[in-house]
């Protein structure tokens, strides 16, 4: 349990994810943030992802916890394992996903780009990380692939709207991921190209 500073106050305990994703280039995620700052004005927005975390997640491994060093070291055996193609994911959706909870129970929702296609190959690779993982004996969390980045938190629910430039983004790498609550950039543990 943690000790209470000079003040009293306990402080928040450290929330750490581990997980595998998909990173826009720095260039593209620098405008993908600036786009969210655009559309975030008059939502209220409490949280705009910076350019430096914007990601697609792809399986997430812990999250709360570190990851143990031997589980740690069994992701990085899965992601050297894994032989896919590159491929395209193209963006066209901005949407808020609020779960369909009341607006007087829930937080802050995200909203997000969202892909109205999904390719075959990222479906692939989404699947192939899922099979090796579990055979590992990890688990897995949800059973869908729904890529999407997430541009800000707001309590207000933004209409869903299409792109009048859908965002392609050409994915030739993944790579798998820690970040710990107030951390600003996320501690790149590997990263692996796309390649067959």
């Amino acid at each position: 349990m943690e000790e209470p500073d000079l003040f009293g106050a306990t402080p928040s305990p450290v929330e750490h994810r581990t997980y595998f994703a998909l990173y826009p280039p720095p260039d593209i995620a620098v405008r993908i943030e600036r786009y969210a700052r655009d559309l975030a004005r008059g939502q209220f927005a409490r949280r705009i992802v910076a350019a430096a975390r914007l990601h697609i997640s792809l399986n997430g491994l812990q999250r709360g916890q570190q990851l143990a060093p031997e589980e740690t070291e069994e992701a990085l055996m899965i992601g050297e394992a894994v032989r896919r193609p590159p491929f395209d994911l193209v963006f066209d959706r901005v949407q808020t996903w609020d779960g369909g909870r009341e607006q007087a129970r829930r937080g802050p929702a995200p909203t997000v780009l969202c892909c109205s296609d999904l390719p075959r190959e990222a479906l692939a690779l989404y699947e192939d990380l899922r099979r090796r993982m579990q055979e590992a004996g990890m688990r897995t969390g949800r059973s869908a692939f729904n890529p999407h980045i997430t541009l800000f938190y707001a309590p207000g629910r933004l209409p869903t709207r299409t792109l009048p430039r859908p965002l392609r983004l050409h994915i030739d790498r993944f790579c798998l991921v820690h970040t710990a609550t107030g951390t600003m950039r996320p501690d790149y543990l590997a990263s692996w190209p796309l390649k067959l």
